[in-house]
């Protein structure tokens, strides 16, 4: 009866999967190391978006429509400040038909980093990550320039060489940036939201792209929906398909079904990659591993309808063995029972 028991007794054990999702959502555990690497050498960018709070000084020839006092800088070197939250750098190749010198060198997490969401868009081959990084810890972002032309946009910014009296927010400024420091050194102190038009997938490679190999939690493969009313909150999936193991089990996910990993669940994102078959799903592909008693699946999350449940025999023994022993036991009880019965009389 013991042995029957254990049966039914949930256990914690490993399993693994591999995804692909529209997007993700995650917070960096306290156990990477400082300075972990997230991103990696991004080369060819068409274009990239930094929205946050940010410092920055750029060294070069400046030449604008809007701002003739541009031209006349000081040691060819501009101090930006950009003081709101939706303050906006944008920079981009000026000749598209060339080939970009435009390069994300890399971007690198601190512990307990929250990324919601990243997403990627397949229509415009577009990398999306929204960072908070903890208190006092900033992440770091590396940028090169190349030595062509760019085209420089700002938005919510102020220019404190060229306008030291008046200390406005500007709301828009765009202007052309010959650079002469090649190198742009980032540092992310607050949410900072990160758009990157990538070049076309298919034609590099885009293996070492996202770095893997990130201990995690509070891991989400939905996104919600939401209104001015709370009682309005939508969750919708982003996994396109998946397959998840444990143990000898396998269970598939289909389009727009929910994964349900219980505690602690998912602790590990392994690797990071842009899938891009055309012929296939289109969007990242994650590996994962983690820990958990029962993994379920469903289109709706209060109801899954596939599941699979580890036990304290299958945490040792193969399914083969388990039937087995089971069987061994129901025999055991059905010759005992009787002789119990007769040692009573």
């Amino acid at each position: 009866l013991v042995i029957i028991g254990l049966a039914f007794i949930p256990a914690t054990q490993v399993f693994e999967g591999n995804l692909i999702v529209e997007e993700l959502s995650f917070v960096c555990d306290r156990d990477n190391p400082p300075d972990k690497l997230f991103l990696n050498s991004i080369r060819g960018l068409n274009r990239i978006e930094i929205e946050g709070k940010q410092k920055i000084m750029l060294s070069g020839q400046f030449n604008s429509e809007d701002n003739e006092n541009l031209k006349q800088l000081k040691d060819n070197t501009l101090e930006i400040e950009l003081d709101y939250p939706d303050s906006r750098l944008i920079i981009e190749p000026i000749q598209s038909q060339q080939a970009s010198q435009l390069e994300l060198e890399e971007l690198r997490l601190q512990p307990e980093t929250a990324i919601n969401p990243l997403t990627y868009q397949p229509s415009d081959r577009s990398l999306f990550l929204s960072l908070t990084p903890p208190e006092d810890k900033p992440n770091l972002l590396k940028l090169s320039l190349g030595e062509k032309p760019l085209k420089i946009i700002l938005e919510s910014y102020r220019l404190p060489q060229l306008d030291k009296a008046n200390k406005n927010i500007q709301d828009y400024l765009e202007f052309t940036f010959i650079p002469l420091n090649t190198e742009l050194d980032l540092t992310l102190k607050e949410v900072s939201n990160l758009y990157i038009n990538l070049p076309d997938p298919t034609k590099v490679n885009t293996q070492e792209w996202l770095w893997g190999n990130l201990t995690v939690k509070d891991v989400k493969f939905f996104r919600i929906a939401e209104t001015d009313n709370i009682s309005d909150e939508l969750e919708f999936s982003t996994i396109l398909k998946g397959k998840i193991r444990m143990r000898n089990e396998t269970l598939e996910i289909d389009k727009n079904q929910f994964l349900l990993t219980g505690e602690p669940g998912i602790q590990l994102l392994h690797q990071f990659q842009i899938h891009s078959d055309p012929e296939s799903s289109q969007g990242l592909a994650v590996r994962i591993r983690g820990k958990s008693a029962q993994i379920q699946v469903g289109i709706d999350r209060q109801f899954p309808v596939n599941s699979i449940q580890a036990n304290f025999l299958t945490k040792y023994l193969s399914r083969d063995a388990i039937s087995t022993l089971l069987a061994f036991c129901a025999a055991l009880i059905g010759y005992l029972l009787p002789w119990l019965a007769t040692q009573d009389n």
